[in-house]
């Protein structure tokens, strides 16, 4: 009997212990878990040489972050367990150079080398030069908003301001429909 009440006790503290601290300033610090990750359903990356491919993938990677709150270490984690293939062999690797040079990998440092490796400055470029060349022509609006959306994501600065977004998405209409 004593030692069930002390068991209990145990478990009450640890309880205690991982749950927020109310009143006081504190909050529980929360780590996702791998099967609340893969509820998520991510898709795996097995390396491609599509650019928007891979663009994609690290887009919904981030969309599954934001939704577990995820912390830098969580995202690596949970990341390149979701690669495989050429992909994961990309990524020992990148820990490997990492380590090497002693240097502590975050999140920023992988998605810009996930992106000089699989989505490069050359794409990224063409991506921008695509956008700002961007025009309505035979398009209906309906198709011209949804490439205008999908070439903005990557030139952010350029459409940071919702003034000049609106006004670059009406100088690319035709015309006739700009002059309504």
């Amino acid at each position: 009997m004593v030692g069930l009440m002390q068991m209990q006790q145990q478990v009450q503290q640890q309880l205690l212990q991982t749950q927020p601290q109310q009143g006081r300033g504190e909050q529980c610090e929360h780590r996702s878990s791998i099967a609340e990750f893969k509820r998520l359903a991510p898709p795996a990356f097995q390396g491609t040489t599509e650019p928007l491919e891979a663009d994609n993938w690290l887009t919904e990677m981030e969309k599954a972050f934001a939704v577990l709150r995820c912390r830098d270490d969580e995202k690596l984690l949970f990341a390149s367990y979701m690669l495989q293939g050429e992909a994961f062999n990309w990524w020992q690797m990148l820990e490997h150079k990492f380590e090497h040079d002693g240097e502590p990998l975050t999140w920023d440092k992988f998605r810009k080398a996930f992106y000089d490796k699989y989505f490069p400055r050359s794409v990224r470029t063409q991506k921008e030069q695509e956008f700002i060349h961007l025009k309505q022509r035979g398009m209906t609006v309906a198709e011209y908003e949804a490439k205008f959306t999908e070439l903005a994501k990557f030139v952010p600065k350029l459409v940071e301001d919702e003034q000049d977004r609106v006004h670059k998405f009406e100088m690319g209409l035709k015309t006739e429909i700009r002059k309504l």
